[in-house]
């Protein structure tokens, strides 16, 4: 999607200059992708089989036919509405964030959004971001509020250990700070 698009627009102008990894925590990830990175150096990092749980589509799994992971699926979703979503993502995180903790990012860039809907909330990568150690801790945020679920308070909750945050247009940066705030400056 549009996400994606904006990653490979980005990675393309950087890849030469950096250092570059990157958390993959959905299973529905192309080959090519996979080789896009491998081609340019950009070390992709595997999240693990509760982070493919939570952040892959269930119709991934559907359109697979793996069985086990429909169900397991199902169980995740359960867990979190039981839990709520930020517990599980931090339990889900632990071993995660154990595994990066032994590195020193120039920057961590939480490149997807956490999206509150219902209630709850469908986690980006902004917890693993706010968890690492990084000089620099940028959010970005790819859509309207409304489509997000963000408000003030919500966004000062998820974006407060971060040190920038990017919006992908200006209509966006302007929404941003009139409904959030505690964003400005930011």
């Amino acid at each position: 999607g549009g996400i994606r698009s904006s990653l490979m627009a980005i990675l393309n102008n950087i890849y030469n200059e950096y250092d570059i990894s990157i958390v993959v925590f959905s299973e529905d990830i192309s080959a090519e992708d996979i080789e896009y990175f491998s081609r340019r150096k950009i070390r992709a990092i595997e999240a693990g089989i509760l982070q493919n749980l939570i952040y892959t589509p269930g119709d991934y799994y559907v359109k697979k036919k793996r069985v086990v992971k429909i169900v397991l699926k199902g169980l995740i979703k359960l867990c979190i509405k039981l839990f709520s979503a930020k517990s599980m993502v931090a339990w889900s995180m632990k071993g995660l964030v154990k595994q990066l903790s032994n590195e020193n990012f120039a920057a961590a860039i939480s490149f997807t959004n956490d999206i509150w809907f219902d209630g709850w909330c469908m986690p980006g990568c902004n917890y693993l971001v706010s968890a690492i150690i990084a000089r620099q801790k940028i959010g970005w945020i790819h859509a309207e509020l409304d489509y997000l679920g963000l408000d003030n308070e919500k966004s000062k909750n998820t974006y407060e250990d971060f040190n920038k945050v990017v919006c992908v247009s200006d209509a966006c940066r302007k929404e941003v700070m009139k409904a959030c705030t505690d964003l400005i400056g930011k």
